[in-house]
């Protein structure tokens, strides 16, 4: 399965094709924030479902656009107790350096926190910095992408994923 973004920037979920998948309605979600792009789907295996979500917020994202995105989020009822992950590009850099104090971040950090989802990814980019995320409460790897499936954006970088299946 690959779903892809369509803001202005380009992200795709690849997903092994061993996996069952089903994609998740997002619309309520995307029709309340604007400036949001967000796809999921939920894989199945014989042991375990987890539910996936790759979002990406522009920028010029506003405080209480930010909110209303976890807000809405939230109130997803099947992602209470569920096995996920989330990634994505959050547009919140200081979450990364531990400010938060920084109103976007703080909103970030409460949700991850209501949620029980701890952040996997540390990869910089060639700024040596980390924008894109991987918040999830499953055991995660991840690692730089050596073979990427598309043009790799130096701000951005291609990852793996690697979930444990086993708790």
């Amino acid at each position: 399965m690959r779903l892809g973004t369509k803001i202005t920037k380009t992200a795709l979920l690849a997903v092994n094709k061993k996996i069952k998948t089903s994609k998740i309605d997002l619309r309520d979600v995307r029709s309340n924030v604007i400036k949001v792009d967000i796809v999921g789907c939920k894989l199945f295996t014989d042991c375990i479902t987890i539910y996936v979500f790759l979002v990406y917020l522009q920028p010029n994202i506003t405080q209480t656009e930010y909110l209303t995105l976890f807000e809405v989020f939230e109130s997803l009822y099947y992602i209470h107790g569920s096995n996920i992950i989330l990634l994505g590009d959050f547009n919140t850099p200081n979450f990364y350096n531990g400010n938060i104090t920084e109103p976007k971040s703080k909103i970030l950090n409460n949700f991850v926190t209501f949620l029980g989802l701890q952040q996997f990814n540390n990869i910089p980019n060639i700024n040596n910095s980390v924008l894109d995320f991987v918040f999830s409460n499953l055991d995660c790897a991840v690692n730089c992408e050596s073979i990427p499936l598309v043009e790799e954006d130096t701000q951005h970088r291609t990852v793996q994923l690697i979930v444990s299946l086993y708790h």
